[in-house]
């Protein structure tokens, strides 16, 4: 499909996710399988359309459902963690995502480097151990600036991805670059700026960093989608390929075992939890009736899968493993 027909396709779902219009139904994006040669197993790649999609593990941690989570009830969540199986400490999956366009490699967040504990900073390592190199990645596109999806930029203040572009909303940089928001901002809130800031000065520096404004193309095949509220500028990324459809949504959904269930329950980093609860549940609807395909930053590895009705809330479907488990070469 060329340029025009994909930005048609993508411009029916971003109307229908609540910026324009009405939606007519998309057809589904169906993961093709075939058998190739074995890979790691905290990287997965499935195909949509002529695009490859592969889920890169930074690493897991465990969560605290009750210390995390905003506007719920204690009794609701424990019915909900009984529901799942979950104890309150819940093993949270840090997923990166690299599209494949030809030759043409684009990342999705770089993972949190050494700036977010033990557990994480994988993401890079796992690039390698699949046959890629840093240098090979051209653009990197950040859902926003919070240490897990930007502390893997850098490696002892250097670009870890020395020839990639780095690309964020306009309103994501212009808050946490910012030095008179960060002095504004509450002490506890200021590492964050920092980290940011410390990310993103090679890229700055040498000419590597742009932004963007809401719903327009970043790079060639990849449109942004505004999804504020857990952070200002937060954006999903829109794919199409063949009349297939994924959307990288980010950090959405954290605890997707009681946050899909209650779209109104927050998470204790959202800079705006009303906000976000109302990006989440206008999104959430929108992507049911869509039935695209969704990659999600915190769902659990690989994070890729659909969204359905349950019980009053929603649920998250993953790949089938046979569909997920399609690996392909270089």
């Amino acid at each position: 499909m060329n340029m025009t027909g994909m930005r048609c396709v993508c411009t029916r779902l971003m109307v229908a996710l609540g910026i324009g219009l009405s939606l007519t139904p998309l057809a589904r994006a169906q993961a093709q399988s075939t058998e190739a040669p074995a890979r790691p197993a905290h990287v997965q790649t499935i195909a949509v359309g002529e695009v490859q999609l592969t889920s890169i593990l930074d690493g897991q941690r465990p969560i605290s459902a009750k210390a995390a989570l905003r506007n719920i009830g204690e009794a609701d969540l424990q019915r909900l963690q009984a529901r799942h199986g979950e104890a309150d400490d819940v093993e949270t999956s840090f997923n990166a995502f690299l599209l494949r366009f030809g030759s043409r490699l684009v990342l999705v967040d770089a993972g949190a480097g050494r700036l977010f504990g033990a557990e994480l900073g994988k993401a890079v390592d796992n690039l390698r151990a699949a046959g890629i190199d840093p240098s090979q990645i051209s653009s990197i596109l950040l859902t926003h600036m919070h240490v897990d999806h930007v502390g893997g930029l850098v490696a002892e203040g250097r670009a870890v991805f020395p020839n990639a572009t780095v690309f964020a909303s306009k309103a994501e940089g212009d808050f946490w670059l910012s030095e008179s928001a960060m002095q504004a901002a509450p002490s506890a809130m200021q590492p964050f700026f920092r980290n940011a800031m410390a990310a993103l000065a090679p890229y700055r520096s040498d000419g590597r960093f742009k932004t963007f404004l809401p719903g327009e193309e970043v790079v060639p095949g990849v449109r942004s989608l505004p999804l504020p509220g857990h952070s200002p500028g937060h954006s999903g990324y829109l794919v199409e390929s063949q009349g297939q459809t994924l959307l990288l949504w980010g950090d959405i959904v954290h605890l997707g075992g009681v946050q899909l269930a209650r779209p109104a329950t927050g998470f204790r980093a959202d800079v705006d939890v009303d906000g976000a609860a109302k990006t989440r549940m206008d999104l959430l609807a929108k992507l049911v009736q869509s039935n695209a395909l969704v990659a999600g930053a915190h769902l659990p590895f690989p994070g890729v899968g659909r969204l359905a009705t349950e019980e009053g809330g929603y649920a998250w479907r993953p790949l089938r493993t046979d569909e997920t488990a399609r690996q392909t070469s270089k």
